[in-house]
């Protein structure tokens, strides 16, 4: 595991201070030429850009990013009780991505039906982790 201290994007260890233009643009490229091998169906070739894709470190960054800063659901706490992280943990977190088929428990809450509102229907509210996760799969996915 990585420590923090050995975390340098770009010689920054500050979240505030990363050049998220350069690692958009970066992520953006992979994801064009997911888009075009998946055009020309080059199966192999769309596989081995996802794969490393996903084990980028700057997509993990991103992924991170969207789901603790940019997304509408960010204030949702999850079953730690846990809804927003410092910035101080933001690259623990993206650094521990691992996308190796597991999943944390998800927090099941009742919650009313639009249509009924005596009726309620479950609704399950995963960790900030695994939020993260599905963010850095749907960058790979996404393009294809």
């Amino acid at each position: 595991m990585i420590k923090v201290s050995e975390i340098k994007i770009k010689g920054t260890r500050n979240w505030n201070t990363v050049n998220w233009k350069k690692i958009q643009l970066r992520i953006w490229r992979i994801q064009r030429k997911i888009y075009e091998c998946s055009r020309k169906n080059d199966k192999t070739r769309v596989i081995k850009l996802q794969k490393i894709l996903i084990n980028l470190p700057e997509a993990k960054l991103l992924a991170v990013r969207k789901i603790t800063q940019d997304n509408r659901g960010k204030k949702t706490a999850d079953i730690d009780g846990e809804h927003s992280v410092a910035p101080t943990k933001r690259f623990q977190l993206a650094y521990s991505l691992k996308i190796d088929g597991r999943c944390d428990p998800i927090k099941r809450r009742l919650i009313p039906k639009p249509s009924n509102p005596e009726e309620l229907r479950p609704l399950g509210i995963p960790t900030i982790r695994d939020r993260a996760k599905q963010a850095l799969v749907l960058l790979a996915l996404e393009p294809e």
